[in-house]
């Protein structure tokens, strides 16, 4: 953790021109120092939360970074397989008992919102490809973050309802699926 701290601390200096004796005084006020700081151009220190929050600009930080907007709408484009992909061929865990063993699960995700999916729990190829594009078709542009597992199940009673799936696997697949991606 602590050479993580120095290469975030060397990074932030490198980029913004910061002084050399402000870098020092702020690895020392980190470690052992929880003092702060200031030179002609500079401040170094550490500063809690209850402190920040009392500052507008770094309450507002605060509040942006705890956000569930920012901790999903921020991030890179991910994907999440119950199965290899080409991308990543490694084996993943058995899913839950309960499922069809046919059950496949893809997801691809960017700032936050599903963009590609394939989700089917059908042994049979051209009903797993409906199924699948079903799903599709009401998952596409999602926001994952609000995803809850209600709202799965609902997702996948609509899309996998015409294809006569038993109620259990609907539920099932959408505990799954919310335990694994954050759904509540």
């Amino acid at each position: 953790m602590r050479s993580v701290m120095d290469h975030v601390v060397e990074e932030f200096a490198r980029l913004y021109s910061t002084h050399p004796d402000a870098v020092r005084r702020a690895r020392r006020a980190h470690a052992i120092e929880p003092e702060i700081f200031a030179g002609d151009d500079w401040v170094a220190g550490t500063v809690g939360d209850l402190q920040g929050e009392q500052e507008p600009e770094i309450g507002k930080g605060i509040a942006e970074l705890r956000s569930l907007d920012w901790k999903y709408t921020q991030t890179p484009q991910f994907t999440f397989s119950t199965y290899p992909i080409e991308q990543d061929p490694r084996e993943r865990p058995p899913l839950s008992p309960s499922l069809p063993l046919s059950t496949r699960v893809f997801i691809r995700c960017k700032h936050g919102a599903i963009i590609e999916s394939n989700i089917s729990v059908s042994a049979e190829s051209f009903t797993a490809s409906e199924q699948a594009r079903s799903i599709h078709d009401l998952l596409q542009g999602q926001k994952l973050h609000e995803m809850t597992i209600e709202r799965w199940s609902d997702t996948f009673r609509q899309g996998l309802g015409p294809h006569q799936v038993d109620g259990a696997v609907v539920e099932n697949l959408s505990n799954h699926v919310g335990a694994l991606l954050g759904g509540s």
